[in-house]
């Protein structure tokens, strides 16, 4: 796992994947600045809003290896990807953290 005050500071991108139930997923990528403060990590976006980064995703955290790869990830020095899909039938909204990021199209 990274040390994270490694990332405190740095471009961060977050790559989300969500399966569409098909062959190919859709995604869509959110970058902006990682704040460390010793036990948690957000991601500030441009618009100014905080994006909590779970700390069961800290091992996914990856840097971007080569230019080509900062490129791909607009700038970004380290990116974590994340999965969406839809709420479980059996689990109500409340029991899991609202982010306040909306996909492309708002569902």
């Amino acid at each position: 796992m990274i040390d994270m005050s490694r990332v405190h500071g740095t471009k961060f991108a977050i790559v989300a994947i969500r399966d569409a139930g098909t062959q190919f997923a859709d995604w869509c990528m959110f970058t902006g600045t990682a704040r460390w403060d010793g036990a948690a990590l957000c991601v500030e976006l441009p618009n100014g809003q905080a994006f909590p980064i779970h700390d069961s995703a800290f091992d996914r955290i990856k840097p971007a290896e080569s230019e080509a790869d900062k490129q791909e990830l607009d700038g970004a020095e380290f990116f974590v990807i994340l999965y969406a899909g839809n709420l479980p039938e059996d689990k109500m909204p409340r029991e899991f953290e609202n982010t306040g990021i909306k996909w492309s199209g708002g569902e």
